[in-house]
């Protein structure tokens, strides 16, 4: 996490050690500077944006490569409430791992990572 004036960005790195090298997964900026981000999340926020994300899959917003940021928004609007980014990361990265029909894949953009549904991936690649 880089606390800056007027924003907070919140950076997830793997360390890849037989390349000696940082690779970034998840990258989000976040204009509220003003949250802790030490206060303890909460299952239910969790569970809400599980849920809300899985309908949204059901009703096709994974069909387009959609960035961080804009899921991020997407959930503070809709759940009428700001989420916290590591909620939201965590559930990104369940559905990384969900089954075929409900499982996203996440691809480098110049914004960080995009998130699209993996069924739709598939059927989209260049042959």
């Amino acid at each position: 996490m880089t606390k800056l004036a007027d924003r907070v960005i919140y950076a997830m790195y793997k360390v890849d050690v037989e390349q000696d090298q940082k690779i970034k997964e998840f990258k989000l900026i976040d204009i509220r500077h003003d949250i802790d981000p030490y206060t303890n999340s909460t299952r239910e926020e969790v569970e809400k944006i599980r849920i809300f994300l899985n309908e949204q899959i059901d009703t096709g917003y994974f069909s387009e490569e959609r960035i961080a940021y804009e899921i991020h928004n997407l959930c503070c609007e809709k759940l009428e409430k700001y989420i916290q980014p590591k909620n939201l990361m965590l559930v990104l990265d369940e559905l990384l791992q969900g089954s075929e029909a409900a499982r996203i894949v996440r691809h480098q953009t110049g914004y960080g990572f995009g998130y699209v549904l993996a069924a739709h991936s598939k059927s989209t690649e260049k042959k």
